[in-house]
């Protein structure tokens, strides 16, 4: 979320703050019309007990409560959920800058303009390479998801473009071009993370054969017009570019590498409230955002993100900077240590 906001009008990032969190990402629904082999959350039958408009609308009034000042709305497909204009609407009433996320295949004309007169912010569509091919074998359906970006365009809506980075779509960077296109402000590339179905399929951005082979590509169409945004490809930088963005992050006042519990919230699609988007399980769950007080759980809860700091980090050199790394990536090797930092390499061949 952070990586939109200041680009399309959102709350600026030199209002964070821990008395109050930035921005939270709600999921509405577990439901999805794709089955994309990235997807952190294995989205797809709907779930029991899924929270309804109504509901949605309480825990906007909760949040606005808490004093957040932005909502994602995510899935599943947002788009499928009943009601989701009104859920747009009562969040603009309640003053919060409302993005959504959505695999573009649902869009046409007239929810478009209905979207875009509920007052939505700005939209992220989700295309992993400028290639159908490509894309299809991550995600499906290239042709809709490319003609609904058109619409939401051609429609006045404020759209950018994720693209999460693998080992098969090799093209990834390509993308920039097909933003330029599409008229969209930003291309935000993510690199895979190993939750959901990624772990499952084993799919992975290697170290040698991806990452690094997609940031040099990146830098060739870098000076395009899209705006290009990256989430999670520190550790895929060789050791000058690391030493310079670490450097760079170290001299930020109040800077910190993970929003989890810090700026962020995420609730899910029961209403329960947690620091990570990608530790939504029971044993990271803070309380539930309309059984519990959200101020109580913010004020009390999150202390895992808030205090994480892996003991073998402590002396590292960059510590100022990386913080001890991802804390879900931590959490799924025996000695809690990021798998993906540079350092502990001999815990992941792969990178």
């Amino acid at each position: 979320m952070t990586h939109i906001l200041p680009l399309q009008g959102g709350p600026e990032l030199q209002h964070l703050t821990l008395s109050q969190p930035l921005d939270a990402s709600l999921y509405l629904t577990r439901v999805c019309n794709l089955d994309c082999k990235t997807c952190y959350v294995n989205a797809g039958k709907r779930a029991p007990d899924e929270l309804q408009a109504d509901q949605w609308m309480q825990v906007l009034d909760n949040l606005k409560g808490l004093g957040v000042k932005a909502v994602y709305l995510l899935g599943g497909e947002p788009l499928l959920v009943r009601g989701i204009t009104r859920i747009i609407r009562k969040a603009k009433e309640e003053g919060f800058y409302v993005a959504l996320s959505t695999n573009g295949l649902l869009l046409n004309e007239n929810n478009a303009r209905e979207l875009k007169n509920s007052g939505l912010d700005a939209m992220q569509i989700s295309l992993d390479s400028p290639k159908a091919q490509e894309n299809d074998e991550l995600r499906g359906r290239f042709d809709l998801a490319l003609a609904g970006a058109r619409i939401a365009a051609s429609t006045g809506i404020n759209i950018s473009i994720s693209t999460t980075v693998t080992d098969l779509n090799k093209s990834a960077a390509e993308m920039i071009y097909l933003a330029n296109g599409l008229r969209a402000k930003e291309v935000n590339f993510i690199s895979v993370q190993p939750f959901g179905r990624a772990r499952k399929q084993g799919l992975l951005l290697s170290k040698e054969k991806g990452g690094e082979k997609f940031l040099s590509a990146l830098r060739s169409v870098a000076e395009q017009a899209a705006h290009v945004t990256l989430n999670g490809f520190r550790f895929y930088l060789n050791r000058d570019d690391f030493e310079r963005a670490a450097a760079e992050a170290s001299s930020i006042r109040g800077y910190f590498t993970c929003p989890a519990g810090r700026t962020h919230i995420a609730i899910n699609w029961k209403g329960d409230v947690y620091g990570c988007d990608l530790l939504m399980n029971d044993a990271f769950k803070e309380g539930n955002a309309l059984r519990d007080s959200l101020a109580e759980i913010w004020r009390n809860g999150f202390s895992l993100y808030r205090k994480w700091l892996p003991e073998r980090c402590a002396t590292c050199p960059y510590v100022k900077s990386c913080q001890g790394g991802c804390p879900a990536r931590s959490l799924l090797t025996e000695d809690k240590v990021d798998p993906w930092c540079p350092i502990n390499r001999a815990s992941h061949p792969d990178r």
